[in-house]
């Protein structure tokens, strides 16, 4: 939600930042879990956290990218016009941006479980069941959409194609019957 927020203050504008509808980008959310589940046990030295977080969040962003551009025919960021990059979907800019947030995930994560823990189970739980609820309905929904558009741009290319052989039949016809 930070990055969406960000933008659109930056633009003035609401910005969708991703692949689903809602103000949510799921690779930001699997990418915290693994960054504090492949550093959970190195979390006392930084150095290491900010290592192992840079590659593993490096990693799952490349294996998105391509998977996304691969299964729905878009692509959702491109650092081609970065330094360092490799095929436009990871760059070192944004990689060593990721061991920063592996630093800090690491050293707030307590202070979060904590307040998270203060909080009563009749509040949070509620807002889970609701949260999942939308956030499920938003994937289904726009995985739906997604495929819709990948079979449209399919059936139009087809039409082309079908459009560029009928023309080209039609000037057959006429060069032979001219």
């Amino acid at each position: 939600i930070w990055e969406t927020l960000f933008v659109a203050i930056c633009k003035c504008k609401w910005v969708n930042r991703g692949f689903l509808k809602g103000p949510w980008l799921p690779i930001y959310g699997f990418g915290a879990v693994l960054i504090l589940l492949s550093t959970w046990t190195i979390r006392e030295s930084r150095v290491l956290v900010f290592i192992v977080g840079m590659v593993s969040a490096t990693i799952l962003e490349y294996i998105t990218g391509v998977f996304m551009e691969r299964f729905f025919k878009m692509r959702y960021w491109d650092y081609s016009d970065k330094p360092l990059n490799l095929n436009g979907y990871i760059c070192l800019p944004v990689s060593l941006g990721w061991g920063l947030i592996a630093v800090l995930l690491q050293s707030v994560n307590p202070l979060i479980a904590h307040l998270i823990d203060k909080v009563p189970q009749i509040f949070t739980e509620p807002l889970c069941f609701v949260l999942i609820f939308l956030f499920a309905t938003d994937v289904t929904k726009s995985v739906q959409s997604a495929l819709d558009i990948k079979e449209l741009l399919h059936k139009m290319s087809d039409n082309h194609k079908s459009m560029e052989i009928k023309k080209k039949l039609n000037d057959i016809w006429k060069w032979e019957t001219g």
